[in-house]
């Protein structure tokens, strides 16, 4: 074979196993694309799906959105017609306040007239200030005084119809004690007789304080010792008051006289009340 043939027959093989190499790898293409293309359909479908579905879903969203904007829209109706007449309320309560405001100001007028007469009238009226606040405070409490006047009113009728009774006890009370003052008269001027102690003596008694230190209740009027004699000042017909605290009990008179005590006998004694050992005696309370 000649070397032109043998190179033809070279580049035939060559071409050949080109060829097969191509076909071989377009086969190979061909099957992968056909294989990509088999799933680029599924997902293509798959997406279709889903969009088909998604479509119907928002669809529905859309069918309740139109549905709440419909309900917002009577909503919206409701709160205009609202506020249509919150807006006539309102312009009815600022012509109001217009009418007050002029009103106030009508009386702002008045009370600075009032003012200026009031100022005018004070100097007059500086004279009857004084029974004008006592006036002012009898009228605060005059109820008060009113329901106290009727109790003292009710309370007084009552006290009256005692007191009647009491009059005529007092009047009693006082000629016993007209009666007892003439009683111990007498007995001063027999005391003076039978002591020889002069009037201005026993009047003049200085002040002298003690303590009974006996009682002798078996004769009658009774005696009492005192833990005061003639140290102390004490003379024969001298009177000491008997008490016991703020409870007075009667009076005494000294009949003997030591240096450090002396007797009396009791010439009064205070109904319901009973001399005894340790209570207070004093010339004069």
């Amino acid at each position: 074979m000649s070397p032109i043939g043998k190179i033809f027959t070279v580049l035939n093989v060559v071409l050949a196993a080109i060829f097969l190499g191509f076909a071989s790898s377009s086969l190979s293409s061909h099957q992968s694309w056909k294989e990509k293309h088999a799933t680029l359909q599924g997902e293509m479908d798959k997406a279709v799906a889903d969009l088909t579905q998604e479509k119907a879903k928002i669809a529905e969203e859309r069918k309740q959105v139109e549905q709440s904007n419909a309900q917002l829209r009577l909503d919206l109706e409701r709160v205009q017609g609202a506020l249509g007449v919150a807006e006539s309320s309102l312009k009815t309560e600022r012509d109001k306040a217009t009418e007050n405001t002029a009103n106030l100001q009508k009386i702002q007028a008045t009370l600075a007239d009032y003012a200026a007469t009031n100022a005018s009238l004070q100097q007059r009226m500086e004279g009857a200030s004084t029974a004008e606040n006592a006036a002012k405070e009898a009228q605060r409490t005059a109820e008060d005084e009113r329901e106290a006047a009727l109790a003292a009113q009710r309370d007084a009728e009552s006290k009256l119809a005692a007191a009647t009774k009491d009059v005529a006890q007092l009047e009693k009370d006082l000629e016993a004690q007209r009666q007892e003052a003439q009683g111990l008269e007498t007995s001063l001027a027999a005391l003076v007789d039978t002591t020889g102690v002069s009037l201005d003596e026993i009047t003049s008694m200085p002040l002298i304080q003690g303590a009974v230190l006996q009682v002798v209740g078996d004769m009658e009027p009774g005696l009492v010792a005192i833990n005061k004699g003639t140290a102390d000042g004490v003379k024969r017909g001298y009177t000491f008051e008997i008490f016991n605290g703020r409870t007075y009990k009667g009076m005494v008179r000294v009949e003997s006289v030591r240096e450090n005590m002396c007797t009396a006998v009791i010439i009064r004694n205070v109904a319901g009340t009973t001399i005894n050992q340790g209570d207070g005696a004093a010339t004069r309370i």
